[in-house]
C-alpha cells in the first residue's frame, strides 16, 4: 500500500515573486453561542421606521418553508438601512443572523464561506461547493430561527443556487433591481412620504419650519439618502437656522462643473448635489486627514472597511459619521465603516479630483496589510476582505485610465489576491480570479514583466490545487522556460518553478521527468544556496519523494537521511521542519520493508509534536496517521487500527470528513481492516472514502482511482469477486487515460485485476494483462522493483496454472537469481524460489534438473523452519517425487518414509502429505 502523504510534498520551494503550496495549520472556529456574522449595519442618526420593518417579521412566520423576501427599491431610499433595523432586532431575539455581500458572486460565496465557518462546516482544503453544500443542506433542516441576508443583489444567480427551499431560515435580498422579485415576496421601498420627510427634517435638524422642510424635501426628490446629507449639512456648525440657505447652496451646485460626467448612469434626484454640499466642508486645507479617508473609503469595497485596516482616528470617524457620509456596522469589537454606493460615486466623480494618487495610496495601505502565505488559513477572513478591496480598487484603475505604476501595484495585489485564495482553501475562487488576473497582465504588461509570469504561475498552482493537473503541467512548463530564459536556471524563482512543476509531474506518474528536472533542481540549490539551506531541503526532499515513487529506495533514503541529518544539525531536533523530515524517512522506510526502522523514527518523533504543537496540529495528525501505517506493515495491527480510528476522529472533527489528509487516513484505516479481516468495515469506510473523493477532487484523480482499487480489493477478499472486476476494470480503464500505463497505480491495479482474472478461471486474461503490466513495471521500475518481482511471480504462478513450463521456468530462475543476489541463500524468499523452480523444472520433465534446487531448499527449509514445518515437508515430498522419476528409488523411499512418519505426528494422519507418503509407501513396499 502506497504511502499518500509522502508522496505529497507539504514543505515546497519558495522565493520572490513565484509563490508556492503551502498547506498552512487551521484552527477550529469557537462556539459563540449566537452566531452573527457580517457587517450588520448600526442604527443611523434620526432613523425613522418604516413599516416594511413590521412587514418582513410578518413573512418570517414559523414553519419549516424558508422564507424569501425581496427588498427593492431605487438607490438611496435606505433599503439597507431598514433591513439593518430588522436584522437588529433578529440579534436581540437571539436568531443566528448572516449579513452576506450580494454585488457579485464571489462576495456570495465568501460570506456564506464565512458563516460555515462559524457554524464549524469549513476546513483547510475543503472545496467552496463542498462546504456550500453543507451548509444549504444544514440550513435546510435547520429548525432554530435564521436570518440571511444578502445586500444589494445585482443578479439574481449570484444567490439562488444556495437558498434553502426548506427549514426555518428566512432569506431577506436588498436590490435596486426589479429581477429580484421572482425570488420571494416583494417588499418595496419607496422614497418618503412628504410627511414622513418632513418629520425626518424636523428631527434631525431641530429646525421647526413646515414649509421650509416640505419645499427642500421635494427639491431633494424626498429621496433618504438625500435627506440624511441634507439634515447633517444643516446641523453642523455653523448652523444655518433655516432650510432656505440650504436651497440656495442647492441652486448654485452645477454638477455639469463639479462632477465628471458619465452618460447612462444619472444619479438619483438630489443626491449628487446633496453629498457635494455635504463633502464641501471637508476640502479645505485644516480637513486633509478627514478628506484623505473619505477618498479611501471611495475606492475600497462599498461592503465596507474594517476599522483595523482603516486604521482611523475614532474621533474623525465620529465628525464624517455626524455629516451623514459614512455608517458604521458590526459589533463594538469589530467595527466596519460603511461608505454609500452613491456617495462613493460622488467623491470618485469629482472634477480636478486626483484619483489616481488616491488609488496607488489605497494599493499601499492594502499592499502593508497583506501577510505571508503560511498564514493563509488562520488569517483567512483578514485575507477575503483584502481580496474584497483589491478586486474593487482594480476596477477603479481598469476604468479611470490610471498611470503604468499604478496599474502594476494593484495587479501586483491582485496576484497576492489569487494566492491567499489558493491557500486559503478557496481554490474554486482562486481559479476564477487567477484566469481574470492573468488575462488582465497580458493585457496591461508588456511580454517581459515580470508579473506576468508570476500570474502565470498562480493560475498553474491554482490548477493544481483543484485537481486539473494537465492544465497545470501545461502552465508550469510555460512559465519554467520562460523563467529560464528571462531569469536563468538558478534563480530562485526559476528554482520554486522547477520544483512546482516536478510535484504536478509525480501526480499524473511522470517520474521520469520528475526525477530529471529534481536532479538539476538540487544541483542548482546546492551551488547557489549551499546545502544547509532550507530551499536545498526542499528541493532535496522532493527528489527523494520522487525517487521513493520509482522505487528507486536505495536512492531516496539517503537523501531522506541527509536531508534529517542537516535540519538536525541547523534547526535541532523538534524544529516542525526536522519533524516533517523525520516522518519522511519513517515513509519510506516502510515502503523498503523496514517498519521496525521506521517506527523507531517515528514514535518520538510524534512524541514532539504532540508537545511542541499540540495534538491537533495537522503534522502531528498526519505523523500519527504515518505511524499507524508502519504499525500496519509491522503486523501490529492491534496498535495500527486503534491509532487510525482516533487520528481519522480528530481529523474529521477539527477539519471535516472531506479534508484531504482525513480521506488519506481513511483510505488507510479501510486497507488495514482488510488485512485484518473486518471485511465488512474495509468496505464500508472504502465507500464513504471513495464517494468521498469523488465529490472533493473529482471523479478522475488520482487519489479518487487509488480509492476505487482499495474498494475492489475489499470486495474481492470478501467474496464478491464479480463486482471486484467490474469495479478494478472500470479503474485500470481510467488510470491508463489520466495516469498512463506506467503510472505505478496503473501498474498495481493491472496486477491486481488479472489475479481475479486468474481466481475467476479466466487465465488467458490474466495471463495478457500481467504480461503488459509486467512490460510497463521493467520500463518504469527497472528489474530489481518490488512490483516488477512480484508480477514476475504473478505471471509464473499463472503460466504454471495454464500448463506452459516453458514460459514458466526462465521467470523462476529469474527470480531465484535476483533473490541470492538481493537477499542471500538462506533468505526465506531464496528458499521458496528455488523450490519453485525446481517444481517448474519438473512439470517440464526435466526432474533430473529440478533435485539439485529441491536438494538445497529442502536443507535450507529446515535450518529456517524445522522438519516438521508443512513448507519443508511439502519440498521433501516434491524431492521424493523427483528422486524417484530419476530412477533414485532408495532414496525416494527413505525420503518418503522420513516425511510420511513427520508428517503423521506433526499434520495428522488425514493431511495430504501424510496420505501421499503411506500410498507410496504401500505401492512399492516390495522395492
Amino acid at each position: 500500500m502506497r504511502n499518500e502523504v509522502c508522496g505529497q510534498a507539504h514543505n515546497v520551494v519558495q522565493a520572490g515573486s513565484i509563490n508556492n503550496v503551502y498547506l498552512a495549520a487551521p484552527g477550529a472556529p469557537a462556539d459563540t453561542g449566537q452566531i452573527v456574522v457580517g457587517p450588520v449595519p448600526r442604527e443611523p442618526q434620526h432613523f425613522q421606521p418604516r413599516e416594511q420593518v413590521d412587514e418582513l417579521a410578518r413573512l418570517a412566520g414559523g414553519g419549516m418553508l424558508a422564507v424569501v423576501c425581496a427588498v427593492t427599491g431605487q438607490r438611496g431610499t435606505g433599503k439597507t438601512q431598514l433591513v439593518g433595523a430588522y436584522a437588529r432586532q433578529r440579534i436581540l431575539d437571539g436568531w443566528l443572523v448572516a449579513w452576506i455581500p450580494g454585488e457579485t458572486a464571489d462576495a456570495v460565496v465568501t460570506g456564506l464561506v464565512e458563516l460555515a465557518d462559524m457554524l464549524n462546516l469549513r476546513r483547510e482544503s475543503d472545496r467552496d461547493a463542498t462546504v456550500l453544500a453543507r451548509l444549504r443542506s444544514l440550513l435546510s433542516t435547520r429548525r432554530d430561527p435564521a436570518l440571511l441576508v444578502f445586500d444589494n443583489v445585482t443578479d439574481p444567480e449570484h444567490v439562488t443556487p444556495y437558498l434553502p427551499a426548506t427549514g426555518s431560515t428566512q432569506i431577506v435580498l436588498t436590490s435596486a433591481i426589479r429581477a429580484v422579485e421572482r425570488l420571494g415576496a416583494r417588499v418595496p421601498v419607496d422614497l418618503f412620504s412628504p410627511d414622513t420627510a418632513a418629520r425626518f427634517l424636523f428631527s434631525s435638524t431641530g429646525i421647526r419650519d413646515e414649509a421650509g422642510a416640505r419645499t427642500l424635501a421635494a427639491k431633494l426628490g424626498y429621496l433618504p439618502l438625500a435627506l440624511a446629507q441634507a439634515a447633517a449639512r444643516l446641523a453642523r456648525p455653523p448652523r444655518t437656522g433655516d432650510y432656505g440657505t440650504y436651497l440656495r447652496w442647492l441652486e448654485n451646485i452645477s454638477l455639469e462643473q463639479a462632477l465628471t460626467a458619465r452618460s447612462g448612469d444619472p444619479y438619483p434626484l438630489g443626491a449628487a448635489e446633496a453629498i457635494l454640499l455635504a463633502v464641501m466642508p471637508f476640502l479645505a486645507a485644516e480637513t486633509t486627514a478627514e478628506l484623505a479617508v473619505l477618498d479611501l473609503l471611495s475606492v475600497l469595497s462599498p461592503d465596507g472597511v474594517s476599522h483595523a485596516l482603516l486604521n482611523a482616528d475614532d474621533d474623525l470617524l465620529n465628525t464624517l459619521f455626524d455629516a451623514s457620509l459614512i455608517e458604521f456596522a458590526g459589533g463594538s469589537g469589530d467595527t466596519v465603516v460603511v461608505m454609500h454606493r452613491v456617495t462613493q460615486r460622488v467623491l470618485r466623480e469629482r472634477v480636478d479630483h486626483g484619483l489616481s494618487a488616491v488609488i496607488n495610496r489605497a494599493a499601499c495601505l492594502l499592499d502593508e496589510a497583506t501577510f505571508v502565505q503560511q498564514e493563509a488559513w488562520r488569517r483567512r477572513d483578514q485575507g477575503d476582505e483584502l481580496v474584497r478591496h483589491i478586486e474593487t480598487l482594480w476596477e477603479h484603475t481598469r476604468t479611470h485610465g490610471s498611470s503604468a505604476s499604478v496599474v502594476l501595484r494593484v495587479l501586483a495585489l491582485r496576484r497576492w489576491a489569487v494566492r491567499q485564495l489558493t491557500h486559503g482553501a478557496a481554490a474554486d475562487r482562486a481559479v476564477r480570479l487567477a484566469e481574470a488576473v492573468h488575462a488582465d497582465h497580458s493585457l496591461h504588461c508588456d511580454d517581459d514583466e515580470p508579473g506576468r509570469l508570476g500570474a502565470l504561475h498562480d493560475l498553474a498552482v491554482a490548477y493544481h490545487r483543484t485537481g486539473r493537473l494537465g492544465d497545470a503541467i501545461e502552465l508550469f512548463e510555460q512559465v519554467l522556460t520562460a523563467a529560464h530564459q528571462t531569469l536563468g536556471e538558478e534563480d530562485p524563482d526559476a528554482l520554486a518553478a522547477a520544483g512546482n512543476l516536478a510535484s504536478a509531474y509525480r501526480d499524473v506518474g511522470q517520474l521520469d521527468e520528475a526525477i530529471t528536472l529534481l536532479e538539476r533542481t538540487l544541483s542548482a540549490a546546492r551551488r547557489v544556496f549551499g546545502d544547509d539551506h532550507a530551499t536545498t531541503w526542499n528541493s532535496a526532499s522532493h527528489l527523494a519523494a520522487a525517487y521513493q515513487q520509482a522505487g528507486r529506495l536505495a536512492d531516496a533514503i539517503p537523501l531522506f537521511e541527509q536531508v534529517l541529518i542537516s535540519a538536525r544539525g541547523r534547526l535541532g531536533d523538534d524544529e516542525l521542519f526536522t519533524l516533517g523530515a523525520a516522518d519522511c524517512l519513517a515513509c519510506a522506510y516502510q515502503v523498503a520493508h523496514e517498519p521496525d526502522k521506521g517506527i523507531q523514527l517515528l514514535e518520538p518523533a510524534l512524541d514532539a509534536l504532540r508537545r511542541q504543537h499540540g495534538d491537533d496540529h495537522p503534522y502531528t495528525l498526519r505523523a500519527a496517521s504515518n505511524l499507524a501505517g508502519l504499525y500496519e506493515s509491522a503486523g501490529r495491527l492491534g496498535e495500527a487500527i486503534p491509532l487510525f480510528e482516533q487520528t481519522l476522529g480528530d481529523q474529521r472533527r477539527l477539519y471535516g470528513e472531506h479534508n484531504l489528509d482525513a480521506l488519506f487516513t481513511a483510505n488507510s484505516l479501510a486497507h488495514t481492516y482488510r488485512v485484518a479481516g473486518r471485511l465488512d468495515e474495509a468496505i464500508r469506510l472504502s465507500e464513504q472514502t471513495l464517494a468521498d473523493r469523488r465529490l472533493v477532487l473529482g471523479d478522475h484523480h488520482p487519489d479518487t482511482l487509488y480509492s476505487a482499487a482499495i474498494l475492489a480489493y475489499a470486495c474481492r477478499d470478501a467474496g464478491r469477486l464479480d463486482e471486484a472486476i467490474r469495479l478494478s476494470e472500470q479503474t485500470l480503464a481510467d488510470q491508463r487515460r489520466v495516469l498512463g500505463d506506467g503510472h505505478p497505480d496503473t501498474v498495481e491495479t493491472a496486477g491486481c485485476l488479472a489475479l481475479m482474472y486468474s481466481e475467476a478461471g479466466r487465465l488467458n486474461d490474466a495471463i495478457s494483462l500481467y504480461e503488459r503490466a509486467l512490460s510497463e513495471s521493467r520500463r518504469v521500475h527497472g528489474e530489481d522493483h518490488e512490483v516488477t518481482r512480484g508480477l514476475v511471480a504473478a505471471l509464473a504462478c499463472a503460466y504454471h496454472s495454464d500448463g506452459r513450463p516453458d514460459q514458466e521456468i526462465p521467470l523462476r530462475a529469474q527470480i531465484f537469481t535476483a533473490a541470492r543476489r538481493m537477499l542471500g541463500d538462506t533468505h526465506p524468499d531464496t528458499v521458496a524460489s528455488a523450490s519453485n523452480l525446481a517444481i517448474a523444472y519438473y512439470a517440464a520433465g526435466r526432474a533430473d534438473v529440478a533435485i539439485p534446487y529441491l536438494e538445497r531448499a529442502y536443507v535450507e527449509s529446515e535450518n529456517l523452519h524445522g522438519n516438521s514445518d508443512p513448507k519443508t515437508l511439502t519440498i521433501g515430498h516434491n524431492l521424493a517425487c523427483a528422486y524417484h522419476d530419476v530412477g533414485r528409488r532408495r532414496e525416494a523411499h527413505l525420503l518418503y518414509r522420513r516425511t510420511g512418519i513427520i508428517a503423521l505426528t506433526a499434520l495428522g494422519r488425514d493431511h495430504p502429505i501424510t496420505q501421499a507418503a503411506r500410498n507410496y509407501l504401500r505401492q512399492h513396499s516390495g522395492e
